[in-house]
């Protein structure tokens, strides 16, 4: 479902970062295979930032880093 919004910011060339949200409720193995799966598929996205970043609200994971995205984001428009 997501594919047809990817290609269109690809398209217009809209850089974009993969965030996934509620990371704790996959098996470990099972969201390692998601997260090298979305890789691969982002690596043909030109328009795509390589780094994934896997959040859960629930325990923590990934917050720091998506927050650190964000403010990286916002120096380099200002």
């Amino acid at each position: 479902a997501d594919r047809p919004m990817l290609d269109l910011l690809g398209e217009a060339a809209v850089s974009h970062q993969i965030v996934l949200t509620k990371a704790d409720q996959p098996k470990a193995s099972e969201l390692q295979a998601c997260i090298a799966e979305i890789a691969e598929a982002t690596r043909r996205r030109a328009a795509a930032f390589p780094e994934i970043i896997a959040t859960s609200a629930r325990d923590g994971t990934g917050i720091v880093e998506l927050r650190a995205a964000i403010a990286r984001l916002v120096k380099e428009r200002q």
